[in-house]
């Protein structure tokens, strides 16, 4: 549980360099590929958080294979951030047809407000994903793994 938690406060740091990021992207690229970004800028960050913090394996010298482990988990969980962010702010459309009608500028606020509401809970859908993801294959011990 101890570790859970230190993996929930290491990547909701990263999620927030993610979350921050991908506003920033947004101001001159696409949602869908500033929401790549985000969570690709945030990768980096989260590897050296979990690798040293989370998960203790500042010392495994098997550097090289983690971090191949966790692009893989962080990729496949890339796909988990896009199309459940995608789901999301499918679902939040169903305010389109009321927004429609309460002027141009409350629409405009709304449609910013669904991006970030859909985005959180993609971000979020990724979290569980990534942290099964990264303790049982990115960060697995060795001798954890001959045990099982």
């Amino acid at each position: 549980m101890k570790q859970f938690l230190l993996y929930f406060c290491c990547a909701g740091l990263a999620a927030v360099v993610n979350f921050t990021t991908r506003i920033l992207y947004d101001l001159v690229l696409g949602f869908d590929l500033s929401v790549c970004l985000g969570y690709i800028t945030g990768i980096g960050f989260n590897f050296t958080l979990s690798k040293f913090l989370v998960f203790k394996a500042g010392k495994s010298g098997r550097t090289g294979g983690e971090l191949l482990k966790f692009i893989i988990v962080a990729l496949s969980g890339l796909l988990v951030t896009l199309l459940s962010t995608r789901f999301y702010y499918y679902l939040l459309g169903a305010w389109d047809n009321f927004l429609e009608e309460t002027g141009e500028m409350l629409h405009i606020k709304m449609i910013v407000l669904r991006k970030g509401a859909a985005h959180a809970a993609g971000i979020g859908t990724a979290f569980i994903y990534s942290f099964i993801g990264h303790k049982y294959f990115s960060f697995l011990k060795r001798s954890s793994a001959r045990k099982q």
